[in-house]
């Protein structure tokens, strides 16, 4: 009678079917259409196609845009793309309102925090550029870098004392070319 059980349960168990849906993580933002728009998105920001880029992504938002939010993966936020994408097209102001739709200023991004940075910068917004740098040496991130950006922000500004300061410390540090900072170093002693 047990081995009769035992039988009726197995037989029970393996005539149940269970309709089980396994969603991609895209399928949380995109559809499958969109989803090959943004892929293609990606490949021409990737191979420095700017203006492609940014109609590809504008068409992205434009059809996900009720789905996106700021804390979705960034590996799959069009937003992101775009704004480093604007920032390749001088695009600054449209760049960093994208980048607010990906994570706030107290984010410890600091791919974004940099980017960001780069654009208050040429957008003259010195203050607003500087504030993102301290947050960036606060991080830890490659001082040479963060310094000579604060420092051409400084020289900008005419402080020339604390952008001659950050910016020999910029080149001291550099490990890779920093040619660039000789042109604001002219004056520094």
């Amino acid at each position: 009678m047990r081995t009769l059980k035992i039988a009726i349960f197995i037989l029970t168990l393996t005539s149940c079917h269970f309709n089980v849906k396994v969603t991609k993580t895209y399928e949380l933002y995109f559809d499958e259409s969109t989803y090959q728009t943004f892929n293609k998105a990606i490949s021409a920001y990737q191979n420095q196609r700017s203006q492609l880029a940014d109609s590809l992504f504008s068409v992205v938002i434009d059809k996900s845009k009720e789905k996106l939010s700021s804390t979705m993966p960034i590996e799959f936020n069009p937003y992101y793309y775009r704004g480093h994408n604007n920032i390749d097209l001088d695009k600054y102001d449209q760049a960093i309102n994208d980048f607010e739709q990906v994570v706030s200023d107290t984010t410890t991004n600091t791919d974004i925090l940099l980017a960001r940075t780069e654009a208050f910068k040429m957008l003259k917004k010195y203050d607003t550029a500087i504030v993102l740098c301290n947050r960036l040496i606060n991080l830890g991130f490659d001082s040479s870098i963060v310094l000579g950006q604060r420092g051409i922000c400084y020289y900008q500004q005419g402080q020339k004392e604390k952008a001659c300061s950050d910016l020999t410390l910029a080149k001291k540090l550099a490990t890779s070319d920093v040619s660039y900072l000789d042109k604001f170093l002219t004056g520094c002693k």
